[in-house]
């Protein structure tokens, strides 16, 4: 399977009138001040813009703050993180609420192994009774050390099959949320290479 949208997000009050272009290429990216950067503007005036550089794509989105990799990697997901540690160490009064860091898997066919691992009895049931399965849908919720791991698994009857880890920590402060992103970023894409054998390999 394919490493594909890699990201990691913070939810919380984020205050939006703050996080402007310029203020994502300093702080969050680290770049000198007034350095040149791509910012991507969309067409519908209700989406949020982007600012890329380095690989890294950074999303001030109601709500949350998103760092996505455009190359998914151990590299440059470890980027990712300290991005995001930037943008908390800089904001300390923000009230955050959760940090997740998203690792996903895809791939044209679903392998029979995956397949015949995940297989329930609602699939069958389902299917005897006259229904018609467009996508299988499973996830397991698991302890991960402050924190939790949700896998989820989407296959379709046709087209790309997605496995996603995400890994969860509630945040009461922001000390969790910085504790959670200080982990090496190879603990998290470890544990999800370790489940993506135990259910496809």
């Amino acid at each position: 399977m394919d490493p594909v949208d890699w990201n990691v997000v913070v939810l919380g009050a984020w205050n939006r009138a703050i996080l402007t272009p310029a203020w994502i290429a300093e702080i969050v990216l680290g770049l000198p001040k007034n350095s040149p950067i791509e910012v991507l503007v969309p067409l519908d005036a209700f989406a949020p813009f982007q600012v890329r550089h380095s690989g890294l794509i950074v999303t001030p989105v109601p709500g949350q703050l998103l760092v996505q990799v455009e190359k998914p990697s151990e590299e440059s997901l470890g980027a990712a993180m300290t991005a995001m540690k930037r943008a908390i160490d800089d904001l300390p009064r923000t009230p955050l609420s959760a940090c997740g860091i998203n690792i996903r898997y895809m791939s044209s066919e679903p392998g029979d192994k995956l397949v015949e691992r995940t297989r329930s009895k609602t699939e069958e049931l389902l299917s005897g009774s006259g229904y018609e399965l467009r996508v299988r849908r499973r996830g397991e919720t698991m302890v991960f050390k402050e924190g939790t791991l949700n896998f989820i698994a989407d296959i379709p009857t046709t087209g790309q099959t997605t496995l996603t880890f995400n890994f969860d920590r509630p945040c009461a402060s922001r000390d969790d949320a910085l504790g959670w992103l200080a982990r090496p970023a190879a603990e998290y894409v470890s544990e999800a290479a370790r489940v993506l054998s135990l259910v496809a390999e």
